[in-house]
Order: structure tokens, then sequence, then C-alpha cells
């Protein structure tokens, strides 16, 4: 049992089967085998790519990366990350631009979605403001069809999509 009578906030869960949570209070709890552990610090949102890849946000709109023995602040101001089990990370600050992690820095990325997902550094997929789905190509965003209110990504680029009235497809958007 989590504590606080399983009371979470989200819940991110890995390729590799690693499980973080964060309750509505803002505890951090791991998933240890079949416990919840709570961790220290807080936090508001946790993206998990896989156990060396954990990260949290908090109120205050801090980054941090868990080190398996700490938190380690990162030096941008977001207000949601994506973490994917290759290493990428990918955020939205509170105005709506987009950054991807660029080794220990953050770099702005063009205009286009408010909601991303990360499989991969090849599989980057989001939603813009109107819905429509988009598809990082490598240099840009690429509508690619559809209309979303949120969408889903594997590592290996499978889709998944959730419309704006609340019917899950998949496979999600397809690139046209």
């Amino acid at each position: 049992e989590a504590p606080s009578d399983n009371r979470l906030r989200q819940v991110s869960v890995a390729a590799d089967g690693t499980v973080w949570a964060v309750e509505r209070s803002g505890v951090i709890l791991q998933r240890d085998r079949d416990r919840w552990r709570p961790m220290p610090g807080a936090a508001v949102q946790v993206s998990v790519g896989n156990a060396q890849h954990v990260w949290v946000l908090n109120g205050g709109e801090d980054i941090f990366r868990w080190t398996g023995a700490q938190w380690q602040q990162s030096p941008a101001r977001l207000v949601k990350v994506w973490a994917a089990s290759d290493g990428s990370v990918w955020g939205v600050n509170r105005w709506g631009n987009v950054f991807r992690r660029d080794g220990n820095q953050w770099t702005e990325m063009p205009p286009g979605p408010i909601e991303v997902s990360v499989g991969s550094a090849q599989h980057v997929w989001g939603v813009e403001a109107q819905g429509a789905v988009v598809r990082w190509d490598g240099h840009r965003w690429k509508r690619v069809g559809g209309e979303m209110a949120q969408v889903a990504v594997a590592a290996a680029g499978s889709a998944w999509g959730v419309e704006p009235k609340g019917a899950i497809h998949h496979p999600g958007p397809r690139e046209s």
C-alpha cells in the first residue's frame, strides 16, 4: 500500500518496469517489488525513462534528476517533463516553450506542441494547443493529421492517442 491511502496524483512506468509516483501531497514514491518506498524531496510530476532516467518537477518549476542516491537540480524552469529510456528528456515551460535536454543543457526547440511524449530521441510526438498532432522530424514539428487531447509514444514508435471526447486510438495518429 502507498502512504496516504493511495492518493496518487500521477504515476510513471518505464519499459524496464521501473515505477515511480507522486502523491497529491507531493510525496515522491518509488515502487520496490511489492511496496511503495517514500523518496526524499517533494514533486508535482515524475517521468521515468528507465531506472537510470528519473526526473521530477516541484511546485516551483524546478527540475531534478535522480542520481541513484539523491536529486540533482537541473538549470531549467519547467511545468512538464518527459523522459525516455534512451535518456532523451523534453520539457515545456509555463509559456508553452518546448525544450530538449542536450548533454547538460536545455535547448529551446521551435514552437509547436504544448504536450509532448518522448519514446526515444527518434520518436517525439506532441499535441498543439488546438489539438493538432505533431511529430518531431529532427529539425521541425510536422503535422501528422488527427486531433487529440493527448498522445503517448513508445520507444519503438508505437503511438496511442486520446481524442478530445475521450476515445482512445491505437495505433494512434499516423503520419500522412
